[in-house]
């Protein structure tokens, strides 16, 4: 189980470094230490979204033992990764970029019911193979969330299926947070947070400071999506439903 961070502004501006510091503090002795898991110093990764296009950068080393400098951008993903499905490896360090799309995901998959069809998997994580089957079903439905909604339901066992997708072309976000089983004595592992003001979306794997943040999801197995376009953080949308 990973540490996911999505930060999404009204204006293009650097990351504020309050949240990117508390984002490294998470990923180091957050609720893993806690809860007695190691940390997440498996890699990282982050992609910045602007006006012109986005930029990627990833690295092997624990995110809290690199100096982070990022361009201004209206839109941040940050994944700080502990090793599941795959080893630890740069082929294997989210975020995954293919056909114009971009995943981080938190958690497992053990098993698909179907395989991609057209786009080949770089590495060995479950993640980037559900990225490829994504890409498969948006190609024949046209539409992110109807093919988001039916690569989960091609999944056929998995731990937890908290995620962040990023449409370049489409400049949106979609985002879930699915689990069916709480980890064992550690309450919120597996709990998306999410934070909204007039000026600021953000959404994290746990809350990076103690004021308005809200649970997207506690009900195990109901899949909370949410979409947000890029230039526009007031038009959010909201579904639950059972899978």
């Amino acid at each position: 189980m990973c540490r996911l961070f999505l930060y999404i502004s009204r204006d293009t501006r650097y990351i504020p470094s309050i949240y990117l510091e508390r984002f490294i503090n998470i990923a180091r002795v957050g609720l893993s230490k806690k809860c007695g898991f190691k940390p997440h110093g498996d890699g990282f990764g982050v992609v910045w979204v602007n006006d012109s296009g986005y930029g990627i950068y990833r690295s092997l080393n624990p995110i809290w033992r690199e100096e982070i400098s990022l361009p201004p951008a209206k839109l941040f993903l940050f994944h700080a990764r502990k090793a599941g499905i795959g080893d630890i490896h740069l082929l294997n360090t989210h975020p995954f970029v293919k056909k114009g799309l971009i995943l981080a995901h938190n958690g497992n998959i053990y098993g698909f019911s179907r395989k991609s069809i057209k786009y080949p998997v770089n590495g060995n994580t479950d993640s980037e193979k559900f990225l490829s089957i994504l890409i498969d079903f948006l190609d024949y439905y046209g539409n992110l969330e109807k093919a988001f909604v039916e690569s989960i339901k091609s999944i056929d066992l998995a731990t937890e299926l908290n995620m962040i997708i990023i449409s370049i072309l489409e400049r949106k976000v979609i985002g879930s947070n699915l689990y069916f089983k709480p980890r064992y004595n550690c309450p919120n592992y597996s709990t998306m947070w999410i934070k909204k003001t007039n000026s600021e979306l953000l959404v994290a794997s746990e809350p990076l400071n103690n004021d308005n943040w809200s649970t997207l999801s506690k009900e195990i197995g109901v899949l909370t999506i949410f979409t947000v376009s890029i230039d526009d953080i007031t038009k959010i949308k909201i579904i639950k439903t059972k899978i």
